[in-house]
């Protein structure tokens, strides 16, 4: 699962708070409150050891990210990575990801769903006796 289906951003890559500064998301901790207003509740740090990378992906003209697949974009109608054509590859060591009180967040302009809906997907094909079936 985690090499497949773990989502996460480049350690560069940047969010805004509520009070004006941008800071990398590395540097993001509980109980920030983002600028869009959410409250972050939990990091991720994901080993990229062995994952494949974090490709560019571009939302729009003037959007990227640097991340893993599986990252749920919610601004494109809860368009998956997945669903895109990366265009570049770039190594890391780490990837972050956040668990926010409304379930999403913004990053460059673009509502992104938070940690827990990069497998939601995935989960929700289990039965009620915990065997599930990845789609």
């Amino acid at each position: 699962i985690h090499k497949y289906l773990d989502a996460g951003f480049d350690e560069n890559t940047t969010i805004e708070l509520d009070d004006g500064r941008s800071i990398k998301i590395k540097d993001i901790e509980v109980n920030d409150t983002l600028r869009s207003g959410e409250n972050v509740v939990g990091i991720v740090k994901i080993d990229c050891s062995d994952v494949a990378g974090l490709y560019e992906y571009n939302i729009n003209d003037n959007t990227f990210f640097y991340c893993t697949g599986n990252i749920l974009i919610k601004d494109l109608g809860n368009i998956n990575t997945f669903d895109l054509i990366p265009k570049n590859i770039k190594m890391a060591k780490f990837a972050y990801h956040l668990l926010t009180n409304t379930g999403s967040y913004v990053i460059n302009g673009i509502r992104i769903g938070d940690y827990n809906t990069s497998i939601e997907k995935y989960l929700s094909s289990c039965s009620t006796n915990n065997l599930c079936l990845l789609e």
